[in-house]
């Protein structure tokens, strides 16, 4: 349900959108999953997903996402799971991954390419 912002539902009751809500001074909602897997969307992954500051968990398997992983993605400080199995997502891999937090990373079945950045700046990644 939603998915269209006119559609009169807020985007935290999206289907595949998951928030977390905060009450100081007022309240306020934030992304920080989506989980749209197999669900046949065709899109690329936009810039603009970076600027979901609070989103912890990014997952799209299985349908056909197309492009590169912006680095906007990669820098999400607080992201700890991205899923993208099963895509068609190509270009180099982002050397430098923001994120501590991110402990799942799948990117099995896509047209990636390079070689994984894994050094002293990101021990948590295995």
């Amino acid at each position: 349900k939603g998915w269209k912002l006119n559609s009169g539902v807020p985007v935290c009751e999206w289907e595949g959108i998951g928030c977390r809500i905060s009450v100081n001074g007022g309240s306020t909602a934030t992304i920080t999953s989506i989980n749209l897997d197999n669900q046949g969307l065709s899109a690329t992954l936009t810039s603009e997903l970076g600027s979901l500051k609070d989103l912890e968990e990014l997952n799209l398997k299985g349908n056909l996402i197309t492009g590169s992983i912006p680095q906007e993605v990669a820098n999400l400080e607080k992201l700890f799971s991205l899923d993208l199995t099963n895509n068609q997502v190509s270009g180099p891999l982002p050397q430098w991954w923001g994120s501590f937090s991110l402990n799942k990373l799948f990117l099995a079945q896509n047209q990636l390419t390079g070689e994984f950045f894994h050094n002293i700046y990101s021990p948590h990644l295995q």
